[in-house]
């Protein structure tokens, strides 16, 4: 499987709507990708810090990256999701939802191109009805290709390594003499010696008799 790193800059966000009553917002960015059911892919969610001083004109800059692959996502028609949350001053309540913004990445894949640097792009915050309420600006780039190497080859419970035995052009294998049953053994060296002994003297017996 070849994956790609999608590289994520969430630069900022204009005229968000205040979401609560007795503080100001305190927004920040919940990165995700998903599929129509709602379930992660290559990650969880993402967080990143508050923007303490910016109200409803937040800038965060931050950095979020995914290892994807491009296929499975377009075939899966996976979204890049970018969750605004506001932080509560009051520790026992939860957070509170602002917005999203929801882009598919079959989008971004053919959007970014052939290019090599990374592109900008705005897109429309939307609230729990479906409408707009302010704009989230972020930058993305599709860099680095990761190769992941094969599978290793499955092993026996005794440790020892499952062997491997050649194959020529014509497929058909080729058979290994174990070192054990080769000339190294002493009783095929008696035997080669056997032979090689009778050879020199039939040889020397036809040489005197030829003289």
């Amino acid at each position: 499987m070849v994956q790609t790193v999608l590289e994520i800059v969430v630069e900022g966000a204009t005229g968000l709507e205040s979401v609560h009553l007795i503080q100001g917002l305190l927004p920040y960015p919940v990165v995700s990708i998903r599929d129509s059911d709602g379930n992660f892919y290559y990650d969880s969610e993402n967080k990143k810090a508050v923007d303490l001083n910016g109200g409803s004109n937040p800038v965060w800059r931050v950095l979020f990256e995914f290892n994807i692959d491009i296929v499975e996502a377009q075939q899966k028609q996976l979204h890049l999701i970018v969750r605004l949350e506001s932080h509560r001053i009051v520790p026992c309540c939860p957070d509170k939802y602002v917005g999203e913004v929801r882009v598919p990445i079959e989008e971004l894949v053919k959007d970014f191109g052939d290019a090599d640097e990374k592109k900008s792009t705005t897109r429309p915050v939307l609230n729990k009805k479906g409408k707009a309420r302010g704009s989230l600006t972020f930058t993305y780039k599709f860099g680095r290709t990761l190769d992941h190497p094969p599978a290793a080859l499955p092993q026996p419970a005794d440790g020892n390594p499952v062997a491997q035995i050649p194959q020529p052009a014509n497929g058909n294998p080729v058979a290994q003499i174990p070192q054990r049953y080769n000339d190294g053994h002493p009783i095929v060296k008696a035997a080669v010696g056997g032979v090689t002994s009778g050879l020199v003297t039939s040889l020397s017996n036809l040489i005197r008799d030829s003289l």
